[in-house]
């Protein structure tokens, strides 16, 4: 069960990371909440090879899982499910300099890829505070590490 919470951790977090933003990012912080959003859109679409693109090569999460395990982990994971469903709730980001912070609200769903928030059953739905460290590399925004607590499914909306 562990192993599976991890599994969707990890999918949750890159599919945060990764989302097309509707705009052209204005400063730091807008550049990295379109990280974050593409993200979400990657994993939706499974897509490892570009979620990967936006971590780091020096990815290491506390669970010691560096970018290599991290795809291995996403592989597994989408392999377990048909679909994969990711709202991103809320983003908070603070930028210093060549590092970032953010903190995200998000809910996943395995199984299934809801339409939006409302047709998500809540018993098949996991919510989830991702707290994600970013550098810039070259002018890209890359994960380099990432937490996240289980707050429940009300708790993330």
């Amino acid at each position: 069960m562990k192993r599976l919470l991890l599994l969707v951790l990890s999918v949750l977090l890159v599919a945060v990371l990764l989302a097309p933003a509707c705009k052209k990012p204005v400063n730091e912080e807008d550049r990295v909440k379109a990280v974050i959003n593409e993200t979400a859109e990657l994993a939706r679409a499974k897509d490892i090879k570009a979620i990967l693109e936006n971590i780091s090569k020096d990815y290491k999460d506390p669970d010691g899982n560096n970018r290599d395990a991290l795809k291995g982990l996403l592989f597994v994971y989408f392999q377990g499910y048909e679909k994969v469903g990711i709202f991103v709730r809320d983003i908070q980001v603070t930028v210093d300099g060549d590092e970032a912070e953010a903190e995200v609200k998000t809910i996943l769903t395995g199984g299934e890829d809801p339409e939006s928030i409302g047709d998500v059953i809540p018993a098949s739905a996991g919510g989830y505070l991702l707290n994600i460290k970013f550098v810039n590399e070259d002018g890209d925004w890359k994960v380099i590490r990432a937490t996240w607590t289980d707050i429940g499914f009300t708790n993330a909306l």
